[in-house]
């Protein structure tokens, strides 16, 4: 007697082989990433650290994805339109944002309404590189170091002012933390850019300002402006001889650790697979001696992350250090 065989046999079949097929494509689509070019968005101009950080890694980061890898300057609103470009981009692993802290870590504190949610909508795939902060002074004050500084602004309050680019940056609150901190009173100036403030510094119209190592230690080193302290937590490569607040006797600044550090993200839902394969490929990268000196040139020292977890555990850990520290110092954005 013949069995006849079952009606669905042979679609059965045809499922089970379109299941494999489908496998086995999916997985060919895992292994060809990447197979087209790779978009990394810096939400700033050109000359900004988080876009001199991209192009330094830039030829090889190509060379190990086999594909180009091009940098897009979508600079405006203080780095917000870049980062909302990213949000909104499609999860595929082929816009990448590389941002520096304040739109993605800073602004959320100061800001009561932002077009995106930096926990929820981004995926932290590793720190890229930092660079401290430096209280720099106009060569005019006489002062030779962090507590000469704070004991003559203490001696005439009000009477001294300080430069910062815009209300929310990390320029701006870290000054008024020292404010908050020591009880100094000196009266904030805001500017547009980094430049224009160093400028008015050098020429002594504005008195102090936090401002990253990036753009301060051309000057610093050009004894244009003196340095009083840096704001990380060991003293920077880049400038040896300038102390710690700790070192100059602010305890409580220094534990903050208020470093300009730059990420790496993608939009949410991006495959585990393609984030996990950027924060190796970024270890290896910022290892090799031509990045490090590239990134040495502008001041950033090369500190990628052990894991995108360890990132976004730090990215969480640095959202509600700058919302406390916003609190405390009463800054808030009016918008």
């Amino acid at each position: 007697m013949h069995h006849l065989p079952h009606p669905l046999h042979g679609v059965t079949v045809a499922i089970a082989l379109v299941a494999t097929l489908a496998t086995h494509f999916a997985s060919a689509q895992g292994a060809a990433y990447p197979n087209r070019p790779i978009r990394m968005v810096a939400p700033f101009p050109p000359g900004n650290a988080a876009d001199v950080a991209s192009r330094a890694m830039l030829d090889r980061l190509a060379q190990r994805f086999g594909q180009p890898v091009i940098v897009d300057n979508r600079s405006g609103g203080a780095g917000i339109i870049g980062v909302d470009a990213v949000v909104k981009a499609p999860a595929d692993g082929y816009t990448i944002l590389v941002t520096s802290i304040s739109p993605v870590a800073i602004l959320p504190a100061v800001h009561k309404k932002l077009p995106y949610d930096p926990e929820k909508d981004l995926t932290p795939i590793s720190m890229v590189g930092f660079t401290s902060m430096i209280l720099v002074a106009a060569n005019q004050v006489q002062a030779n170091s962090l507590q000469e500084v704070i004991a003559l602004l203490k001696a005439k309050p009000g009477a001294y002012n300080y430069g910062h680019i815009g209300e929310g940056t990390i320029s701006q609150l870290i000054m008024e933390a020292l404010k908050v901190t020591t009880g100094i009173d000196v009266v904030g100036v805001p500017y547009k850019g980094s430049a224009q403030a160093l400028t008015d510094l050098m020429s002594g119209q504005i008195t102090l300002m936090f401002d990253g190592m990036t753009s301060a230690n051309i000057q610093v080193k050009g004894g244009k402006v003196k340095a009083m302290a840096v704001t990380s937590q060991r003293r920077s490569p880049f400038a040896a001889s300038v102390p710690t607040m700790g070192e100059g006797g602010v305890q409580e600044i220094h534990d903050l650790n208020m470093i300009a550090w730059i990420g790496m993200f993608a939009p949410a839902g991006t495959p585990r697979s393609v984030v996990e394969r950027w924060n190796n490929e970024l270890k290896e990268v910022t290892k090799l001696p031509d990045v490090v000196e590239r990134l040495g040139n502008v001041s950033i020292e090369a500190a990628p992350s052990a894991s995108p977890e360890a990132f976004a555990e730090f990215h969480r850990n640095e959202i509600a250090k700058w919302a406390a520290i916003a609190k405390t110092a009463k800054v808030f954005q009016s918008q």
